[in-house]
């Protein structure tokens, strides 16, 4: 029994490490630099981004704020488009060896209707 206590504690342990050092290793900084040219190259457009961090909930993502995603060159000023948050998904194994792979990125939904 002391055994399966150990090896409980000791796997809540190195998750509670890990997790702490990816805060501390992706900084928000690091973070942009992981994802917008990314995200620009993937897209073939410029991505601003007003902020994003790191969210550890439900598996490794950045959940980027003030998103807009800008229309092809010729194809007028407006944004492509604009989202007020986005998820996307970071693999970890990847980010060990320095490469850095974006998974799924995620737009919440919003419905609207005009008059």
């Amino acid at each position: 029994m002391k055994i399966i206590v150990r090896t409980v504690a000791g796997i809540a342990l190195l998750i509670v490490v890990g997790g702490a050092g990816l805060y501390l290793y992706l900084t928000p900084e690091k973070l942009r630099d992981l994802v917008v040219p990314r995200l620009s190259a993937t897209l073939e457009r410029k991505v601003g981004l007003e902020s994003i961090s790191l969210s550890l909930f439900a598996g490794v993502n950045a959940v980027a704020e003030g998103v807009s995603i800008q229309e092809r060159d010729g194809f007028g000023p407006k944004p492509f488009i604009s989202a007020s948050r986005m998820k996307i998904a970071i693999s970890i194994l990847p980010l060990i060896t320095g490469e850095g792979e974006l998974g799924a990125v995620t737009l919440p939904f919003q419905s609207s209707t005009s008059s």
